[in-house]
């Protein structure tokens, strides 16, 4: 009768003393994960649950051990989806952190930058106002729809030009162009403007960017 009741419960001490273990390590981690994000805290649980859930054979014996099974299987679950959810909302952050690093180095370049989809400037940074005569922040001539090679591109055949141009870049037949021409400001005066542009992506659709800069001054 000893015999029996030391081989029940020494495996029952053994696995006591590794749910404590893990209990620990888990109640150590979560206080890690409290603080990094609302998916990493459900992370952190269900792994304080895993480690709690072990004390249910030790607790029950063999009678506990479907519950434990299928406890263990729901926060396995849980676990892999919080991580694969921290991980996820993870790059998304970091993504929205590296674009608006870009944009604000874009809105401080004094280079003109423009963002281009057909006859729309979907986007245009202050020197590129400041260029064209442009108040800054003042895109409205943008946002009510101007066409802007019309309004700043005397010659038709350079305006043809363009467009071909533009399409071309935009179905990747050409990776990217420089060029240089006559503009006019939307205060009338004469530009001589360089150019560079490639194709991007803008608002999951592609578009072409170009860079301006001014060279009035010196021609």
């Amino acid at each position: 009768i000893t015999g029996a009741i030391v081989l029940e419960f020494e495996p029952r001490i053994a696995q006591a003393y590794g749910a404590t273990l893990t209990t620990i390590a888990a109640i150590v981690a979560l206080s890690w994960l409290w603080r990094t994000g609302p998916y990493e805290r459900v992370a952190g649980l269900a792994m304080l649950g895993l480690g709690l859930n072990q004390y249910v054979w030790v607790v029950a014996g063999n009678a506990g051990l479907p519950v434990q099974a299928g406890i263990a299987t729901l926060l396995r679950v849980v676990l892999g989806l919080a991580l694969l959810h921290a991980a996820v909302s993870r790059r998304a952050d970091q993504a929205t952190q590296v674009h608006d690093q870009f944009m604000q180095m874009i809105d401080r370049s004094h280079q003109g930058i423009a963002v281009m989809q057909g006859e729309a400037m979907k986007y245009a940074n202050p020197a590129l106002l400041a260029i064209y005569g442009l108040p800054p922040g003042g895109g409205a001539e943008i946002a009510s729809g101007v066409r802007w090679r019309d309004r700043t591109m005397p010659d038709p055949k350079e305006r043809a030009v363009a467009r071909e141009r533009h399409r071309r870049i935009i179905s990747g037949e050409l990776p990217q162009d420089h060029w240089e021409g006559e503009r006019v400001g939307f205060d009338g005066r004469a530009l001589h403007l360089r150019f560079s542009a490639w194709r991007v992506d803008w608002d999951g659709q592609p578009a072409e960017q170009i860079v301006v800069t001014d060279e009035t001054a010196r021609v």
